[in-house]
């Protein structure tokens, strides 16, 4: 049985929506705070949370270890244009994973 949230959309095909999205950081925020998605995520990757409070405490990183990933992702969208749509997928995914 697949999980959904509100409105029926499957958390998977959120998370592709959040990373595939203009504004990853926001997104991915804005629907963390929604139960169901934390917790399909959280099962998947239980090392959010260590990398939400993971400080990087030098002039070189600016944000946490979850914001520097999700901004990873972002630019990857940014730099990405015209890719083929499925390679531009893969890119995001792999990043967001390198969790």
């Amino acid at each position: 049985m697949e999980l959904k949230i509100k409105l029926g959309v499957k958390v998977k095909d959120l998370l592709d929506k959040i990373l595939l999205s203009n504004n990853v950081i926001d997104e991915f925020y804005k629907n963390y705070e929604n139960p169901s998605f934390k917790k399909w995520i959280l099962n998947i990757l239980p090392e959010i949370e260590d990398c939400k409070n993971t400080k990087q405490d030098n002039p070189w990183h600016v944000y946490n270890c979850l914001d520097h990933i999700l901004h990873s992702v972002e630019n990857i969208n940014k730099l990405s244009k015209g890719i083929d749509p499925k390679k531009n997928y893969y890119w995001h995914i792999q990043c967001f994973f390198m969790i």
